[in-house]
């Protein structure tokens, strides 16, 4: 079996995803004092359901044909004191994939439905620890044939999972919870991006855009712009300067060229909810490791989070 149509869903698994531009319908909420404190405080027992859309262009140039592959999963989100903190359980729920515009039978993405995953969180809805990943490989193991196990274990490990995991929750907030910004602000930060291949360093801009009205709910909205290699974009009027790369973790010598992309963010400075985000990545890397041949990648990538209800009520 072809891995490489595995692979979006493998990445959504992983939780590889970059710091996400505001597309969702919005309108101007009415001006306040200009500036804003972002808080994590959701409330006990409360269930949201988040929807992932997951687009991958690859564009070999030529005459060769264009692929396309959309993956999409609804997970659902339960929110529980743990302590100070939250343990936050993600059930893998409905899933599919779609390989230009023809549905595909997904494994791994089927296999995965119904997994748990458990995120721990200190009192700033910081992401410490995550539990459910052994589970979902033993089943894996269990159940996919030899030869597709073993090409799944080639780009797959627990520890990344894991540590992918914590950095997707962690990178949403970008290290927003307990900040006080001021509309119009903005800061430069670093970052790392996760490839198959390894870390890229990247550095971006980070916009403060003010209060909105999302949904009915009073939001706030942040727009990041990031590159990697040497056209990286700067503010000269940064008010900060934010490093957001894991210690653990070094820029990778990987064979993508340089990358760009952008990202809006729509968040509730209150509760520290992300209602939305979507980004919109572009690189060019070889067609075989090593090779002089480059194709075009393009990823969209879309999150939106909905509530449903608080348990017992």
């Amino acid at each position: 079996m072809d891995m490489r149509r595995i692979l979006p869903s493998l990445l959504l698994l992983l939780g590889l995803t970059v710091p996400l531009p505001v597309h969702a319908d919005t309108v101007a909420a009415p001006a306040d004092s200009g500036s804003v404190h972002f808080h994590f405080a959701p409330k006990d027992g409360e269930v949201w359901v988040e929807d992932l859309v997951d687009t991958r262009i690859s564009d070999p140039g030529g005459d060769l044909a264009v692929r396309t592959e959309q993956t999409t999963e609804s997970d659902t989100l339960l929110f529980d004191r743990q302590g100070e903190g939250w343990r936050i359980t993600r059930v893998m729920g409905p899933a599919s994939s779609v390989i230009n515009d023809h549905p595909f039978d997904n494994p791994i993405l089927k296999l995965s439905r119904g997994a748990r995953v458990e995120l721990s969180c200190d009192a700033r809805g910081r992401a410490t620890s995550v539990k459910g990943y052994r589970r979902l490989v033993r089943k894996l193991e269990r159940s996919l044939s030899p030869d597709v196990w073993a090409k799944y274990q080639s780009t797959f490990s627990l520890e990344g999972a894991r540590d992918n995991e914590i950095r997707r929750w962690n990178l949403r907030r970008a290290g927003l919870i307990g900040s006080e910004v001021k509309d119009g602000e903005n800061w430069n930060y670093q970052s790392l991006f996760p490839t198959p291949m390894g870390y890229l360093e990247l550095r971006g801009t980070m916009h403060f855009g003010g209060c909105i009205d999302y949904e009915g709910r009073r939001a706030y909205k942040i727009q990041l712009n990031f590159a990697s290699g040497s056209n990286v974009p700067t503010s000269k009027d940064a008010t900060r300067e934010l490093d957001l790369r894991p210690a653990e973790y070094t820029a990778s010598n990987s064979d993508i060229s340089e990358l760009k992309g952008s990202t809006a963010r729509i968040i509730d400075p209150l509760t520290g909810h992300v209602l939305y985000e979507t980004t919109k990545v572009s690189w060019k890397e070889s067609a075989i490791r090593g090779s002089e041949q480059m194709v075009g990648k393009e990823v969209t990538m879309t999150y939106r989070l909905h509530p449903v209800s608080e348990r017992g009520q």
